[in-house]
């Protein structure tokens, strides 16, 4: 089964919304608009969720984790510079 009929299927058959989700997808995975991607662990982004939420930031999974791969990457470069 192709991707666009995989989708049509997961969104009821809608005819418009798997194309917007797969032009979506490709704009994510250009090299033009994504200079690094990292993998992080799920369980690293729920606790990053907690620690915002304790500082009273109501962010989601995704606020969360771009704050934790913000620390790492802090982290790399403090590394790589002392």
């Amino acid at each position: 089964m192709g991707l666009r009929k995989s989708l049509a299927q997961k969104f009821g058959g809608h005819p418009e919304l798997p194309q917007l989700v797969m032009d979506t997808m490709l704009i994510r995975l250009t090299r033009s608009v994504v200079d690094e991607s990292m993998k992080m662990p799920d369980i690293a982004t729920v606790a990053a969720m907690h620690v915002l939420r304790s500082r009273g930031i109501d962010g989601g999974a995704s606020t969360a984790l771009n704050f934790l791969v913000s620390l790492y990457r802090a982290y790399q470069l403090k590394l790589v510079h002392n």
